[in-house]
């Protein structure tokens, strides 16, 4: 899902969708979804197997 149908789902700018994931990003330590999802992932115990919604 890209961060235009993101932000017309949640009423928000594309640019508001892109700061808020690009901020979780930060937080997390990681640069992008697939990082993200593995260290979530690890955490967990779980295996990564998530498709970047964002595509």
């Amino acid at each position: 899902m890209a961060w235009n149908r993101i932000a017309e789902i949640l009423a928000l700018s594309p640019h508001t969708v892109r700061d808020y994931v690009q901020d979780i990003y930060r937080r997390a330590g990681v640069n992008g979804y697939e990082k993200l999802v593995s260290k979530l992932a690890n955490a967990n115990g779980a295996s990564p197997s998530a498709k970047d919604p964002m595509t």
